[in-house]
């Protein structure tokens, strides 16, 4: 999913390569469980505990695999909601109750969250590929409208954009370890740069940075809780 209007500042970031070889010790082995173990423990030590170089820091902002999270959704979901995303009734929507379903959807991700803001969902037109992203300055998620007729990808941008939502929240509050890395990524995030043959320089970089990952993460983790649209 392509959210370029993420961008806080300009992609001038270590080479990749190096952030690789030199990784701080992560234990992200075979040992899937120990290595969740490791990282459940550290994200909630408190920050004044933390006493790391910003080399270390860099390098566990950078080059993140998407299979380092693991998520508990808490909300219960609600089955009537569900089943609006669902393609057979979606299409029988109108506009107007598509985008009621979609704050509806917000609000349980909020609850999930644990917000204490609840972002405006606001719309515009967009390219095919673009799907959203979270205006931190507005407090609001702009979603692309041709979504609504995604129901699918709706879903899966919705609670991405909410995890970034989540992220602002915590580097705000900067309590713990992971909150510092939410605010390190954020004043350092990297946006890729549209070239002329519809590539884009720098999108591993942004696609493997910590708090794209995480959100990724977190999308499948609600999907798989029983919102996937099959």
């Amino acid at each position: 999913m392509i959210k370029f209007s993420e961008i806080i500042s300009s992609p001038d970031v270590s080479d990749r390569k190096r952030m690789e070889s030199e990784k701080w010790s992560q234990p992200l082995n075979d040992d899937v469980e120990s290595a969740n173990r490791f990282w459940d423990d550290l994200m909630a030590t408190p920050l004044e505990s933390q006493e790391l170089t910003e080399e270390q820091m860099i390098d566990n902002i950078f080059g993140i695999e998407e299979d380092s999270f693991d998520f508990d959704i808490k909300t219960s979901l609600k089955n009537e909601l569900a089943e609006k995303f669902h393609d057979s009734s979606w299409t029988e929507c109108t506009e107007k109750e598509k985008k009621t379903a979609v704050e509806e959807l917000r609000d349980v991700l909020a609850e999930d969250l644990n917000l204490a803001k609840y972002p405006k969902v606001d719309y515009y037109d967009g390219r095919d590929c673009d799907c959203g992203s979270y205006n931190y300055a507005e407090g609001k998620l702009e979603i692309n409208r041709a979504l609504l007729n995604n129901p699918n990808e709706l879903i899966d941008t919705l609670a991405h954009e909410m995890r970034h939502a989540y992220q602002y929240e915590r580097a705000e509050k900067l309590e713990t370890f992971t909150d510092y890395l939410y605010r390190k990524n954020l004043e350092n995030y990297i946006s890729p740069i549209p070239l002329t043959d519809g590539t884009y320089l720098f999108y591993m970089d942004y696609y493997d940075q910590f708090v794209e990952a995480e959100a990724r993460a977190y999308a499948k983790s609600f999907k798989e809780a029983g919102w996937k649209n099959e």
